[in-house]
């Protein structure tokens, strides 16, 4: 039960930040995202980035869908009493869904 709380909890914290970063279009929380997409492609760079607004909202509202997610998946799961093993799959299914659909995204904004 435990588990379902902290992704209920997860959740909001996605939809503010996504929200924070749609709206304000600053570089805030963009550096963590790109670095870590730095790690599994060179080619994503912050500098790289054509048009920073665009894509910060964007990014942003990528993130905050992905926090809707899985404040209905945490919101589900408690009252349909769903297992942890249910739980843990539907999170990986999200991320795997959500970092291809970020890295496919980010190289429309990525100068060659």
């Amino acid at each position: 039960m435990v588990l379902k709380y902290f992704i209920l909890i997860w959740g909001i914290i996605e939809v503010l930040m996504g929200g924070y970063v749609a709206i304000r279009k600053k570089l805030s929380f963009l550096e963590g995202v790109m670095e870590s997409i730095y790690y599994i492609d060179n080619k994503f760079d912050i500098s790289k980035v054509k048009d920073i607004k665009n894509f910060s909202r964007w990014i942003g509202e990528t993130v905050l869908i992905e926090g809707g997610l899985y404040i209905f998946l945490a919101s589900a799961s408690i009252y349909f009493e769903l297992s942890n093993f249910i739980v843990l799959i539907f999170i990986a299914i999200i991320e795997v869904f959500f970092f291809k659909t970020i890295i496919r995204g980010a190289l429309n904004f990525i100068e060659e």
